[in-house]
Order: structure tokens, then sequence, then C-alpha cells
């Protein structure tokens, strides 16, 4: 089911990152063309302002500037708040909706993937840095620091800084509702899954049940049909196949019901399983996959149930169409003996009228008559017995052949579904062996993200103490030039 799920991830990230670098070269160009104007019109800040500010909107300190204003004082707050949300830690059980300890919290696949794509469009977004690219590793952080505080995000002002966190913000809060609705969607797709195996199955067992009542029913009949043919037919066993010919119509017509009540269930989970791809567009390779496999298995299931109704209805057809024919036969047979006999005796009855007198001379012929009555009597119970012994041979055939044709269907029937089941087991499997693949890659990439984010702690430290000094250096010079101010005032006055 997720057999390309890790490739179509890497092409998604892919593609956002190719997003976010044309957003932020669009930005650059924007920003390039606003300070041009704003160079041309004259007033700028100075370099090392508009740095000082960049470190208080990354570091959160206060300014260490007392002639700033409240707008500074804001922005510097705002900005603070606004990137403590984005560096914070998001646990995998928050994600999945489960209750974790606190001491075990752990970033998950998307929100590490969110982290390093907010952190790497934030340093693209900044202008000058659009072309390179945020690698969260821990040899290069010194470096990319070193490149913040050397001067390539001089050009850059806070409000910048604090839309382009406001965004990666907002985007990282759309992911990871994304990956829990992702996380909801797999396990209803699972239990789904679940449900119609277990249907599935329920259905097999009633089939063979059924299947194996009515094998021990036509048995009976067919004993009790080879007893009543052995001798006449009478009212009573012809009601007694009628009613087990209604009872097998009852167990046909049951039969189809089932299984017009399995394909709308069927037909239902379809329209189920639909609503859930509309309501997001993102779960749309898992879905298409699980569509994929519920149809194939349909199909096969539809096609083995088609298969053995047909074969099962034509042998039964056949089986009818031979018992009546030879039933047909006999009665017929058995008919034309009677008027046979019957003619004869009125034609005796009327040759003892007509010749009554001649009794002597008829008696001959009487005698021959009786004669070829007994031979046609004989000549009847020889063509009956027969008759009796080529039906019971026949319907004895035909019931060795139709008893064979159903063992081989059903070796046939039952290889197939242990093919399928076994196929069906190994498909779960390598689809289990993937999602714990893709786990523990979820699982070193949340490690790598805590070894960064103390990394950035550690960083930030050092920048508050460098902030700290200088701020301690500014207020010396300031003492030293109030100092030099008051000698200035003193030397003029005693001048």
């Amino acid at each position: 089911m997720f057999k390309n799920l890790k490739s179509k991830l890497e092409d998604e990230a892919k593609k956002i990152q190719a997003s976010v670098q044309q957003y932020s070269e669009q930005i650059q160009q924007q920003v390039g063309q606003m300070r041009s104007n704003t160079s041309d019109a004259g007033g700028s800040e100075s370099g090392s302002n508009v740095t000082r500010r960049f470190l208080n909107t990354v570091t959160g300190s206060p300014s260490a500037s007392k002639g700033s204003g409240q707008k500074a004082s804001d922005n510097d707050s705002l900005n603070y708040s606004v990137g403590n949300a984005l560096m914070e830690e998001v646990s995998e059980g928050d994600l999945l909706g489960l209750d974790l300890p606190p001491r075990e919290r752990r970033l998950s696949g998307g929100s590490t993937h969110s982290n390093e794509s907010s952190l790497s469009a934030l340093f693209s977004y900044i202008p000058g840095t659009a072309g390179s690219v945020f690698d969260p590793s821990e040899s290069d952080l010194d470096s990319t620091f070193d490149e913040v505080n050397s001067g390539v995000v001089k050009s850059a002002n806070s409000e910048q800084v604090s839309t382009a966190l406001f965004k990666l913000q907002n985007r990282a809060s759309n992911y990871k509702d994304k990956y829990r609705d992702m996380v909801r969607r797999y396990n209803e797709v699972v239990t789904e899954n679940n449900k119609c195996r277990t249907v599935l199955a329920q259905t097999q067992d009633k089939a063979l049940k059924r299947i194996e009542k009515l094998r021990e029913e036509k048995k009976t009949l067919s004993e009790k049909l080879a007893k009543a043919q052995s001798g006449a037919v009478d009212s009573e066993t012809e009601a007694k196949i009628a009613d087990y010919k209604e009872k097998l119509d009852k167990c046909v017509a049951e039969i189809k019901k089932n299984r017009t009540k399995i394909k709308e269930l069927t037909d239902e989970n379809e329209h189920i399983k639909q609503t859930a791809q509309g309501e997001n567009a993102e779960q749309g390779l898992i879905s298409l996959e699980t569509d994929r496999v519920a149809a194939e298995w349909k199909e096969r299931i539809d096609k083995v149930e088609e298969e053995w109704t047909a074969r099962i209805n034509k042998l039964e057809t056949d089986h009818a169409i031979q018992l009546a024919t030879t039933k047909a036969e006999m009665h017929a047979a058995l008919e034309n003996k009677d008027r046979e006999i019957e003619s004869l005796r009125s034609k005796n009855r009327a040759l003892e009228i007509q010749d009554g007198q001649a009794n002597e001379r008829w008696q001959k012929k009487v005698d021959e008559l009786q004669a070829v009555t007994r031979a046609l009597e004989a000549e009847k119970s020889d063509m009956i017995e027969k008759l009796s012994e080529a039906k019971t041979q026949g319907v004895k055939a035909v019931q060795d052949e139709s008893e064979k044709r159903r063992e081989a269907l059903e070796k046939e029937w039952q290889e197939k579904m242990e093919a399928m089941k076994e196929e069906h087991e190994r498909a779960i499997q390598e689809k289990t062996e993937e999602f714990g693949k893709l786990q523990s890659s979820f699982d070193t990439a949340s490690q790598n993200v805590s070894k960064l984010e103390e990394k950035l702690k550690s960083s930030q430290e050092k920048i508050e103490l460098l902030q700290k000094e200088a701020n301690e250096k500014a207020k010396e010079a300031e003492q030293i030039k109030v100092s030099l101010v008051q000698e200035q005032h003193s030397q003029a006055a005693h001048i």
C-alpha cells in the first residue's frame, strides 16, 4: 500500500523547497527595489544598527540602546515570541493523538521536515541569502552563524524577519495538521480493510456450509429418486420431489440475496472511501493505492463467485434435463406397451363374439394370440427391467461425473483461495516492513533535530554574552564621552 510513499514524500519536499526558493527570490527582488528607492531618497540605517536589530530579533534579548522608541521594543518582543513558537518542540504523541510521558518527547518526521523547511525559508527570505540552502548538520552550524554575524543579514530589517517567521509558523502548523489527518486516515483505511476481510471470511464460510448442505440434500434426493424409479412413481413421491425443488429454489434465491447484499456493502465501502478521498487531496496517494488493492480483491472474489455459481447452475440444469428425459422415455415406452396390449385384448374379444360358433376353428388362433400376449408381456417386463437398469446406470454415471467435477472445482477453488491469501499476507508484511523503516527514519530525524536545537541554544547563549559585552562597552564609551564633555566644560570655565 505504501510502496512508493517515501519517494513521493521526498519529491513533495523538493517541490516545496523549490517554491520557497522562488518566493524568496521574488521577495529579494522587491527588497532590492525598495532599498534602491530608499537610498535614492536618502536616509538609511547603518549596518551596525541593522545587525543589532537582527540579533535582537533572533535571540529575543532587549535592545541596548536607550534611545530606541516603544515601537522597536514591541517588534523585539514580537519577534522573540514568534522565534520561540517556531522552535517549540512538538512531540510525536501530540501528532499521533497519544498520551506519552513528557520526558520522552520526540519530534515526528512531519515536524522535522517543517522545521528544516521553515529555517531554510527563513534564511532564503532574508535578502542576500536566497541562493544558499540551510543545512542542519552539526559541522556547518558555526559557519552558518558566522555568515549571519559577518554582515550577510545587514540589509534585512525586523519587519521582513517577523513576516517570514509568521509565514513559517503558519506553514508548520498546517503541516502538523496534515500529518495528523494522514495518520487518522491511515488508521481508518486499516480498520476498513480488516472489516472487509472479516466479512469476506464469514461469507466464504457461509457459502461453503450452504454448498455442503445442498450436496447432502442432493445426495438424499438422488437416493430417494433411485428407489422411486425402481418401482411405480406414486403421488407421494412426486409431492416430495416438488417440495425438494421448492427448497432448492429457495436456497438459490437466498444465495442470490446474500450476493446482492455483499455487493451493496462493497459499493457502500467504495462510496465511503471516495468521500474520504474528496475531503483531503493530500491523501490521494494512499487512497489510490488502497482503492486499487480493494478493487483487485473485489474483482477476484466476484470472478470466483460467478464461475462457481455458473458451474453449479450448469450441473443442476444438466442433471434435471437428463432425469426428465429418462423419465419421459420410460413413461412413453410403458404407454406404448399398454396400448398394444389393450388393442390385442379388444381384438380377442371381438373374435370371440363374432366366431362363437367356430370355437374349435378359432381356438388355435386364440391360443396363438394368448401366446403372443404372453410373449408381449414377457417382452414388456424385460423392457421395463432393462429401462430401469439403464436408468439407474445413467443416473449413477451422471452422479459420479458430477461428484468428480465438483471435487475438481472445489480443489481448484481452494488452491486459488490459498494463493490469494498468501499473496495478501505477503503484501501486508512488505507494507509493515516499509512502515517500520519510515518510523526508524522519523526517529533518527527527530534525534538530529534535538541535537540541532541544543546547538542553537548554546549559540544563542554566546550571542547574549557578546551582546552584554557590547552593551557594557557602549556604556563605558558613553561614560568616557560624558567625562570628556565635563572636562571640556571645566576647562572652558577656567578660561
